[in-house]
């Protein structure tokens, strides 16, 4: 979830992010597609529950912090550069949080997303069977279809 909540941050602020090379150039990093498995998207929302640990995350609570709880929250940075992204989602509604409201402004940009819910699993399903293996599956097809259609 903290993976999932990271590759959404990360593709969201896909503009501002720069790495060193192995020849030692920094060149602008271009994420391509976001795959987010169960990882909430907006630290302060209706559908959050992640207050007390959020807190503790991001320096203190939203109150005392509310530029950074929602410099966290990718749902706070989708823009028409936003990559495609494949949302994979156990039964736990709060690790959803933010999704509906993201999926709508990816729409408003006229960007690919997919959610796939993974019905009867625990937050951490992408370690066991019988979840692993269709999260593979839902994983694998996305990037296909964003990668062989370029």
């Amino acid at each position: 979830s903290s993976g999932g909540k990271m590759a959404a941050l990360i593709g969201t602020t896909n503009n501002n992010l720069e790495f060193e090379s192995p020849s030692g150039i920094n060149e602008n990093a271009s994420v391509q597609a976001i795959i987010d498995l169960d990882g909430i998207l907006a630290f302060k929302h209706p559908e959050s529950e992640e207050g007390k640990a959020a807190s503790l995350w991001l320096g203190g609570s939203f109150d005392e912090q509310p530029e950074i709880w929602k410099q966290a929250s990718a749902l706070n940075h989708v823009s028409a550069s936003t990559p495609p992204i494949l949302f994979i989602n156990s039964d736990m509604a709060r690790f959803h949080a933010g999704r509906t409201d993201m999926i709508s402004k990816l729409n408003s940009y006229k960007i690919y997303s997919e959610v796939k819910n993974i019905s009867n699993s625990p937050h951490s399903f992408w370690f066991f069977n019988p979840w692993f293996q269709p999260m593979v599956k839902y994983t694998v097809d996305f990037l296909d279809k964003i990668f062989k259609n370029k």
